[in-house]
């Protein structure tokens, strides 16, 4: 049998040490959106492949909670398409019902670019 090179994996498959900001396959500018936001989650450390459960689901709260403190600026800095439309359409049961305040709506959220 074979060795495999994991040089040849994508990712930290390939090498354990890769950070999104160093990852080829990343795209540029969200590299830079995330260095002005302060990464992903700054100061949530992530779990080792032992983790329980309860560790991996408190991490999960934490990263999340971290994580939107950023979407201010993200969004600050996303630059305008003037040129895309947005609509969102409700869609209305079969028993003629929409979905309840706080329920999950359903909704289709359409993205077209103007003519």
């Amino acid at each position: 049998m074979t060795e495999l090179d994991h040089t040849l994996l994508p990712g930290r498959l390939g090498d354990p040490d890769l950070t999104f900001a160093d990852d080829p396959r990343a795209d540029p500018r969200i590299v830079t959106a995330l260095a002005g936001a302060d990464g992903f989650a700054p100061g949530v450390e992530p779990l080792g492949p032992d983790a329980t459960i309860e560790e991996c689901l408190e991490y999960t709260r934490l990263f999340e909670e971290t994580n939107a403190k950023g979407h201010g600026l993200l969004w600050s800095i996303m630059p305008s398409y003037d040129d895309v439309e947005r609509t969102t359409e409700t869609i209305t049961g079969v028993d003629g019902k929409r979905p309840p305040p706080g329920g999950t709506p359903v909704a289709r959220n359409v993205l077209s670019r103007g003519a």
